[in-house]
């Protein structure tokens, strides 16, 4: 019987959360409803797009699962030295490495591929053409927004005020000072140098909200899909975390099993 792993318990435990979260956000099948709207036809597109990575993480369990019998089976073999037991459980290694580092490249381009499809349709898009005269006229944008934000406390006042601008940019029309505020990083790190970068998530919810009084219900929908999956906490990083911290921990622990230990457990 094979040690206890517990690195490796809240491993499955994370990556499996993450997974119910994000198929259950889209893959639930053509007959999936938002209220009253049938699913948007991007979330499926997003759904298409993450079917790989299932497939992969479903492989890296299973190169996991591989290389800790092998492993448990060589430092069980009495009649290998130590030595030999470490060379055929490096072996073991660089083949589950092999394995899950192309499988971790599947998940995390998946991943991006998930997110950026959500957000190009749920949130608005820069205007064309991106050129040295709209860079100009960004730049007027975020002075003029400076000069009505740098007077106004560094409360939630600021963000009430940030989303007012957001909402009369929707209201007349300004498509580029509506990107700028709901759609790029400006916002974010305006509000992170007035010292307001735990309101971060909160802006986010401002821009949703304004955006959904007046865009249609459908793309209501997939900022909620987008939000779900892509947001700091569950979703795809209750995946992406655990393939990057926990999964190379797990393999390389697998491998550097020592002669005290094989001893202790009784092999």
């Amino acid at each position: 019987m094979q040690p206890r792993n517990h690195l490796l318990e809240t491993y499955r435990d994370l990556t499996a959360r993450g997974r119910k979260s994000v198929v259950g956000r889209l893959e639930k099948g053509q007959s999936f409803l938002v209220g009253q709207e049938r699913r948007p036809q991007v979330i499926g597109t997003a759904a298409r797009a993450w079917r790989p990575a299932d497939v992969a993480l479903n492989r890296i369990d299973q190169a996991i699962v591989a290389m800790g019998e092998a492993v448990f089976d060589v430092w069980s073999n009495a009649e290998l030295t130590v030595e030999a037991k470490r060379a055929r459980a490096q072996v073991a290694y660089a083949e589950a490495k092999a394995t899950t580092d192309s499988d971790v490249e599947i998940v995390r381009s998946a991943a991006d591929s998930v997110t950026e499809t959500l957000r190009t349709a749920a949130y608005p898009s820069r205007p064309e053409p991106r050129d040295a005269a709209q860079e100009a006229a960004i730049a007027g944008i975020k002075s003029d927004l400076m000069l009505v934000l740098g007077n106004v406390e560094a409360d939630v006042t600021l963000i009430r005020t940030m989303t007012s601008q957001l909402s009369r940019a929707l209201g007349d029309g300004e498509e580029l000072a509506t990107w700028l505020l709901a759609s790029s990083r400006w916002p974010e790190d305006y509000l992170t140098s007035r010292g307001m970068g735990q309101h971060v998530e909160g802006w986010h919810a401002e821009v949703a909200s304004a955006l959904d009084v007046a865009a249609p219900s459908d793309l209501a929908a997939v900022r909620q899909a987008y939000n779900a999956v892509a947001g700091p906490s569950g979703g795809l990083s209750d995946i992406l975390v655990p393939i990057a911290s926990l999964l190379p921990q797990i393999l390389a622990e697998q491998a550097e099993f020592s002669t005290n230990r094989t001893q202790a457990a009784g092999w």
